[in-house]
């Protein structure tokens, strides 16, 4: 039992409960990479709604991470990160790889079957994830953030839970909340070897279009998929192309937006020759005749050498 010597206080978010589908699962990472503008103190209740056993994918902590030496580095650099200040894309985790935590700055995971009326209570810097869902049913739970009542805000969370940011990290991030219909504009056609197909849909207020050609040209097997969206004045495209030139495979994807005069290019090419495994990412951006470079995870901790 923890038993609180102050006046504590919730963030005014709801609770609203998080579910996990079979295959999902939480990287690990430190809640302080996303409200660090607030109380230091602040601590993350997780309430497992019924009874989960850990193949529902509970959460794990690492013992110790908040405060042991092996982690100083980390919780200096990573744990020290503003993942918006920064403009870091992605989920902001620092990993998928629970062993790359403990390999490279100690501790040991902890974690149980989790019962109906249990909780797990840690701070912004206690290192957590969470263990994969390997069931056909979805993981029920629910996150809440308390306080010392005395201590300012985050201001980027607010009423209804939301984000004044419209940030949407972590988890949130290989999420989609809203639901999605098809319209029943859909055409398909072969052009001798080469197939297409086009659908459009909506998820929400969100217009997407989907193009895939696939196609063989001699020797060479070639996807292209296109899918375009418009979210309020936010046009997005994003494209890949899967091609194999003998056993060279790889592929190129572009997302292209424009945020009002705002352009952004992300580019990555992955590919694969005999054993060798190449990815190259380019993200590139202009704001008038102002040149703008985002930050990736990877980049950050080549940067830190972690």
């Amino acid at each position: 039992m923890l038993i609180f010597s102050l006046t504590a206080t919730p963030l005014p978010s709801p609770p609203l409960p998080r579910a996990v589908a079979g295959g999902g699962f939480t990287g690990a990472h430190v809640d302080r990479v996303y409200m660090s503008r607030g109380s230091p103190d602040l601590l993350t209740l997780w309430t497992p709604l019924g009874d989960l056993p850990i193949e529902m994918g509970v959460l794990a902590v690492s013992e110790g991470s908040h405060r042991l030496p092996g982690f100083e580095t980390f919780q200096a650099t990573y744990g020290n990160m503003d993942a918006e200040k920064v403009g870091l894309k992605g989920t902001g985790w620092f990993t998928e790889d629970p062993s790359e935590i403990t390999r490279k700055f100690g501790g040991s995971w902890k974690t149980a079957d989790f019962r109906a009326g249990d909780a797990l209570i840690f701070n912004l810097r206690t290192v957590h994830m969470s263990t994969t869902n390997t069931t056909r049913f979805a993981r029920v739970s629910c996150d809440t953030r308390w306080q010392p009542a005395s201590h300012d805000m985050d201001a980027r969370f607010g009423k209804n839970g939301r984000q004044e940011s419209g940030a949407r990290l972590g988890l949130l991030s290989k999420m989609d909340d809203q639901e999605s219909s098809v319209a029943p504009s859909q055409a398909q056609g072969t052009v001798g070897d080469i197939a297409l197909t086009t659908i459009e849909g909506t998820v929400g207020d969100i217009a997407i279009t989907l193009t895939t050609i696939e196609g063989t040209v001699g020797d060479i097997a070639l996807t292209l998929t296109t899918i375009e969206g418009t979210v309020g004045d936010i046009a997005l495209t994003l494209t890949t192309i899967e091609g194999t030139v003998g056993d060279i495979a790889l592929t190129l994807t572009t997302i292209e937006g424009t945020v009002g005069d705002i352009a952004l290019t992300l580019t990555t090419i992955e590919g694969t020759v005999g054993d060798i495994a190449l990815t190259l990412t380019t993200i590139e951006g202009t704001v008038g005749d102002i040149a703008l470079t985002l930050t990736t995870i990877e980049a950050l901790r080549e940067q830190w050498g972690i």
